[in-house]
């Protein structure tokens, strides 16, 4: 017997105790005991001193999750061991750059290993691990420390935004290709992980190149907008060149309506923010982030009940939102859901 089919053995007859029982996102009405409270603390953070479970239950349940979900936290920028000095100010090379790689990891595990009440770590490892890239492949310290502050800065914030922020970010033109995706020689990569991996997801394959949610056509027509792109070694940034890029126009499949981008001779920006309008459009992707969230925060599984009754109205929520994070999670953890007794303690470490 799973440990789910035993719970609800142990648990039939009770009130709020299936998944179905404890949807539709109904607020949590208590009591809020410090069993509650630790399964919070446990979820947004990475570890909490035991007095903190006391201090939450004694908050309730709307303010202890307000208390969390407050990412408003300064954190210091790396400095080089045994100095007051960050190690952006020292001169870089290839060298060196391996021992600044070391000094990032150290100073983000120390924030992760510091009692913090506030979602901003999990966050921060949540857009870290969907966006994915490596230090190892990027191989520049800067750029590295710069994804970290753009993931933490929009903890929760518009994920439209940073989806087009990511989109120019140099540690990822460089680690899924950007730098290379040229008008007379362009590169898949980015653009099939912005599809799959990043925004909307595959869906069930209908046929060989075509998925439910997008085809082979719509990758192609995605990396040709995103020409032009590449990362600037002496300013750390990103930065478009027109006569990289294609300035036809470029036509997607039925899976977006048949959408055309109209192609500009200097479209950077504006053919990048068309295409990720266009992504952020389609219904599917509103429910393409609840899932994850759900399944980073709350349980591995989704099965048809959680689909209807809880990813569904969460992606009714940030579509009314504007794809702002906040409201969403806000809605999740004070939910009568969150706090099942099938889900409490049913995390995959």
């Amino acid at each position: 017997m799973n440990r789910r089919s035993f719970l609800k053995a142990q648990f039939s007859g009770q009130a709020e105790t299936t998944q179905a029982a404890a949807g539709e996102l109904t607020k949590f009405s208590g009591p809020f005991t410090e069993l509650h409270a630790a399964h919070l603390l446990r979820r947004l953070t990475f570890g909490f001193p035991k007095a903190k479970i006391a201090e939450f239950t004694a908050l309730g349940v709307d303010a202890a999750v307000t208390t969390l979900l407050d990412t408003k936290t300064n954190i210091p920028k790396p400095t080089v061991p045994g100095t007051e000095i960050s190690w952006l100010e020292f001169p870089r090379d290839g060298a060196n750059d391996p021992m600044y790689i070391r000094y990032i990891k150290a100073w983000w595990t120390q924030w992760l290993a510091t009692p913090n009440p506030s979602i901003l770590e999990k966050m921060t490892v949540f857009w870290h691990n969907h966006f994915v890239s490596e230090s190892e492949v990027v191989y520049d310290s800067r750029y590295m420390y710069k994804q970290n502050v753009l993931f933490r800065t929009n903890a929760l914030g518009n994920i439209t935004s940073l989806v087009t922020a990511v989109t120019k970010d140099p540690a990822m033109l460089r680690y899924l290709n950007g730098s290379t995706n040229t008008n007379t020689k362009p590169n898949e990569n980015y653009a099939r992980e912005l599809l799959e991996l990043f925004t909307i997801g595959k869906g069930p394959e209908i046929a060989p190149g075509n998925y439910t949610h997008y085809s082979e056509q719509d990758v192609q027509a995605a990396a040709r907008v995103l020409t032009g792109w590449s990362d600037d070694e002496f300013s750390a940034t990103g930065k478009f060149t027109a006569n990289r890029h294609d300035s036809k126009d470029k036509q997607f499949s039925s899976c977006f309506h048949n959408a055309v981008i109209k192609g500009r001779t200097t479209g950077g920006d504006s053919e990048v923010q068309d295409l990720i309008a266009m992504i952020f459009s389609m219904e599917e992707t509103a429910l393409f982030f609840c899932r994850k969230l759900y399944r980073y925060f709350v349980h591995y599984e989704i099965d048809a009940a959680t689909e209807a009754l809880v990813i569904q109205p969460l992606a009714a929520i940030l579509r009314a939102n504007n794809f702002t994070v906040e409201p969403v999670l806000h809605a999740l953890f004070t939910s009568a859901h969150f706090y099942d007794p099938l889900l409490i303690g049913g995390m995959i470490k």
